[in-house]
This record gives C-alpha cells, structure tokens and sequence, in this order.
C-alpha cells in the first residue's frame, strides 16, 4: 500500500522493436492540487533536460539511436487509497546516437543509498544500457563515476524544488521512507529481467528429436 503524503517521478522511453522503459523514485512529500502536480512534474522535467545536457561523458552514448526518454510524470498520492490523487506530466525528447551492441533488457543497476542498512532501506533503479564500449565486458572506473555524477546531479536539482528537500526511498511494507543519501554505480551489467513484448524475434529454430 503507498501511504498519504508522497510522490513519485517516473521517467518513461523507448527500445527498439517498440518496446518502453521505465524508474521511479519517491519523494516524501505530495503536491496539493493539479497545478502543483504539474508544475513539479515540469520543474522535474526540465531538470533532468539541463542535466542531460551537462558535462557527464554524454550519458546517451550508452544509448542506441532509437533508444531515448519521452515523457516524465508525476504521481501525487494524497490518501491511501493506493491510487494517484493527481498525475502531471512533461515530455522529454533526448535519444541515444550510438550503434546496438547489446540486447534491449541490458541495464545498468543503479543503488539508492539512505545511510541505513537493510533491503527496505535501500532503493534500486534499471537504466538502459544497450550501446557503447565496455572494458572486458564491464563499465569502466570513470564510466561509473560518470554515471554516478549525472543521477547526484539529478536528485541534487530536484531536491531543491521540494519544501523537504529529500527524494526518498520508500518502504511500502513498513510504511515509512528514508532520504537519500548517495548514488551507487558498480562495473557489473545487469538486467531488466523481462522478455520482450513488443519486439518480434528476427528468427525462430525448431530441430525435431
């Protein structure tokens, strides 16, 4: 159950084949009415635009070119009825430039740290990762560092649009949430651990026994 008093940004894009991709992080506090939620979500929006734009090793290289973010929305939970009170969104165009060199499920695992231990107190976000150079098949220490620095820098300006000033990660189980604190980034690939829905396999084999 998502308790009273919080919002969420989701950040949505596109694969190719026609798939999408989606994260989400929490912040504990919820916009009053329909304007306010969507003034956060354009606020949001046009953050992670100038961020995008920075000077962190241009992020979209790890994207193919038909890979990108399209919109960001905003969920404002005002109950507890575990449904939005209000959504506002901001649509984003920023794509990838790179050639596919891997697999649309390819993700980087990016840890949500709040300074307390435990499982509930520790987020997780899946990023795309389906191109750029890998060194012996992991991310570089700079491409880490690189990474870690564009989602700091992120949260850091959303912060500052909130009263409490704290994206959060959320407990849904325990009911309660934690700030965050830092951005973890490690060498290892991961995946989203999904099949594709929408991407039609390019061949099929069947060999009788």
């Amino acid at each position: 159950m998502i308790p009273s008093g919080y919002s969420k940004t989701v950040l949505e894009g596109t694969l190719p084949g026609g798939e999408i991709w989606q994260c989400g992080i929490w912040a504990n506090e919820a916009p009053s009415d329909e304007a306010a939620t969507q003034a956060q979500a354009d606020a949001f929006g046009a953050d992670f635009t100038t961020t995008w734009g920075g000077s962190h090793n241009n992020i979209g290289n790890f994207w193919a070119s038909n890979t990108g973010i399209t919109q960001l929305r905003t969920y404002s939970y005002l109950d507890d009825s575990g449904k939005a009170t209000y959504v506002g969104v901001h649509d984003l165009s920023h794509f990838g430039s790179a050639t596919q060199s891997m697999p649309d499920q390819i993700a980087l695992a990016i840890t949500l740290q709040t300074g307390y231990s435990g499982r509930r107190r520790r987020g997780r976000i899946y990023w795309p990762v389906n191109a750029g150079a890998l060194s012996s098949g992991q991310l570089s220490e700079a491409q880490c560092g690189n990474f870690c620095d564009f989602f700091a820098t992120l949260l850091d300006a959303w912060n500052t649009h909130l009263a409490s000033q704290s994206m959060v990660v959320l407990s849904q189980v325990a009911g309660n949430s934690h700030p965050i604190t830092a951005i973890r980034v490690d060498s290892k690939l991961d995946t989203q651990r999904r099949r594709a829905q929408s991407m039609a396999a390019n061949a099929t084999a069947t060999q009788a026994l």
